[in-house]
């Protein structure tokens, strides 16, 4: 009876759950992650071992045809795949962000210096208008001091000092066009991570599982 390093055992993932499978024994562990399924498949040979020893049978247990061979150019070819995948996604990405943010950049500068302008014009009418109700305060009784401060902050907030409507909709127009633009894009990008594996991946028996 050969030891459980001469087998090699196959890994593959199935619904977020691991499974080691040695073919000559038949024998599959299992477990939520490498290293219990790993543990499983190793308790599952001993179980097997000992029941052959009790019946007499060990030598008529299948020996491992690999050889024990090393497997590790079949990890890394599954390995490469999933590299290129994160390689494209950042790829798209960067391809995605920076004309974006250069649009977005764009809009931002075209519309910060009016509004800019705006609280400043407005900030100036406030001081004026505070300016010429202090003045006043000393010959003003209380009511006419506070009428008069009152109507110079009702025309420093009328509409006149507003941002146009036109001006506003148009910066929502080309914010809504950028995101529909760029929205198809990044609702494919969770399919470059979508992994089910097809081809079972070969590890040897006697390798410590990551």
């Amino acid at each position: 009876m050969e030891s459980f390093s001469k087998y090699n055992s196959l890994l593959t993932v199935r619904s977020d759950r691991f499974f080691f499978h040695i073919h000559e024994l038949n024998l599959i562990g299992s477990g939520p992650d490498v290293a219990s399924a790993y543990a499983d498949l190793r308790r599952r040979f001993d179980e097997l071992l000992n029941e052959a020893k009790q019946a007499d049978l060990l030598n008529s247990l299948p020996p491992p045809t690999g050889g024990g061979r090393k497997t590790g150019g079949l990890i890394l070819a599954n390995i490469v795949p999933f590299l290129i995948k994160i390689a494209i996604a950042a790829g798209v990405v960067l391809a995605i962000l920076f004309p974006a943010l250069s649009m977005v950049q764009g809009v931002v500068k075209r519309t910060l210096p009016r509004i800019e302008a705006t609280v400043e014009k407005s900030v100036d009418k406030i001081e004026a208008a505070v300016d010429r109700a202090s003045s006043k305060i000393m010959i003003k009784s209380g009511r006419e001091f506070w009428s008069g401060l009152e109507k110079g902050l009702h025309r420093v907030a009328g509409p006149e000092n507003e941002i146009s409507d036109e001006r506003r909709e148009k910066l929502l127009s080309s914010l809504h066009i950028l995101i529909k633009r760029v929205s198809p894009f990044t609702a494919e990008l969770p399919l470059l991570f979508s992994y089910q594996s097809s081809a079972p991946v070969c590890i040897p028996a006697a390798a410590s599982p990551p």
